[in-house]
């Protein structure tokens, strides 16, 4: 009896694992199929500017008092280094880093 039923049992759940795969699949392409409205932001030919921030403050709610204030922090530009598995680059870890040593 085990021999006639385990077959129909195990092809049920193939065809249900294969509808769900079928279902994701399509929302993939759903998303790859929207156009971006994302621009970069910069014009050609120009470098694009690090991220920086200047005279930052934060507090917890509107009306309790600044717990940090005049903030500001200028981060350098990332360089890369050719090498790799790809040859495509590597990025270095940062400055901070405890990893990078001088």
């Amino acid at each position: 009896m085990l021999s006639l039923i385990w077959p129909g049992q195990s092809l049920g759940t193939i065809l249900a694992m294969a509808q769900e795969a079928m279902t994701s699949a399509d929302r993939i392409s759903e998303i790859l199929d929207t156009q971006s409205t994302i621009t970069d932001g910069g014009r050609a030919g120009e470098a694009a500017r690090p991220p920086a921030f200047e005279n930052v403050s934060f507090r917890f709610s509107p009306d309790s008092a600044d717990v940090l204030h005049d903030i500001n922090l200028d981060l350098p530009p990332v360089r890369r280094s050719p090498g790799g598995a790809t040859g495509t680059g590597k990025t270095p870890s940062p400055p901070w880093s405890p990893a990078c040593t001088t």
